[in-house]
C-alpha cells in the first residue's frame, strides 16, 4: 500500500468514526477518497477546478 493509500485510509478510518457513517467499510470510503484525488490531481494538472458539494 502506498504512502498515499494510507493516508486516505486514516482519513477513511476518521470519516467512519462519525455518527452518520458508523459501521460502514473503510475500503469503501478509501476507495472513494483515492478517486476523487485522481480526478481532483486530473483537474490541477489540466489548469481545472474541482468543487465538490456534500449535503
Amino acid at each position: 500500500m502506498s504512502s498515499n493509500r494510507v493516508d486516505l485510509a486514516k482519513t477513511a478510518l476518521r470519516w467512519i468514526e462519525q455518527e452518520e457513517l458508523h459501521g460502514y467499510d473503510p475500503e469503501l470510503f478509501t476507495d472513494i477518497l483515492s478517486k476523487l484525488a485522481s480526478l481532483a490531481s486530473t483537474a490541477n494538472r489540466e489548469g481545472h477546478n474541482l468543487h465538490c458539494w456534500m449535503c
